[in-house]
């Protein structure tokens, strides 16, 4: 494993790839750019810009994760206090116990998977899709999802609306003035 250290910066341009880093300090994904098996520690952040790519990136420990506008991020996990936002694009992540994902204005989550313990948030101008919420998990929607399953709990708020919500036996679905 590469480390990249607090303080330091490693930058991923076209066609170049990054395999395996540990990362303290910061890692930049360019367009073209793309990393696999990233793990973001405590203080650590990888952002992925417009055109970047990131396959199968951990973040705990409270280390962050941004995925750009026009970035994507596809099998990322989050727990133990790794936190997400999403301006770009996002697929199959798994949030666990501490995990949290912010899916902000223009962002797009699909396919999310929440489990005990961990929060996905789709705010005003957000997009979900397919998520999963299993039961200790929770969904906050300000903006948009469709077809979500719901073991755990989903709450739409003054704004948001849940398209084609599936409640599963011992799900919650709390509507606070969306739809």
């Amino acid at each position: 494993m590469t480390i990249i250290s607090a303080g330091q910066t490693y930058y991923v341009y076209a066609p170049n790839s990054a395999i395996d880093f540990g990362v303290y300090g910061l890692i930049v994904v360019y367009a073209g750019g793309v990393t696999n098996y990233t793990q973001v520690y405590s203080g650590g952040e990888d952002f992925v810009a417009s055109g970047g790519v990131d396959y199968y990136t951990t973040v705990a420990s409270n280390g962050y994760s941004n995925v750009g506008q026009i970035g994507f991020a596809e099998d990322t996990v989050l727990n133990n206090g790794g936190k997400q936002d999403v301006t770009g694009a996002t697929l199959y992540t798994n949030i666990y116990f501490g995990g949290r994902q912010y899916v902000e204005s223009g962002g797009q989550s699909s396919t999310p998977y929440v489990y005990s313990g961990g929060i996905e948030t789709v705010s005003a101008g957000g997009q979900g899709n397919n998520g999963h919420v299993y039961p200790g998990g929770v969904q906050y929607v300000y903006g948009t999802t469709q077809l979500d399953v719901i073991f755990g709990s989903q709450y739409v708020e003054s704004g948001g609306a849940a398209l084609g919500t599936i409640v599963e036996g011992g799900g919650l679905l709390d509507l606070y003035g969306g739809y």
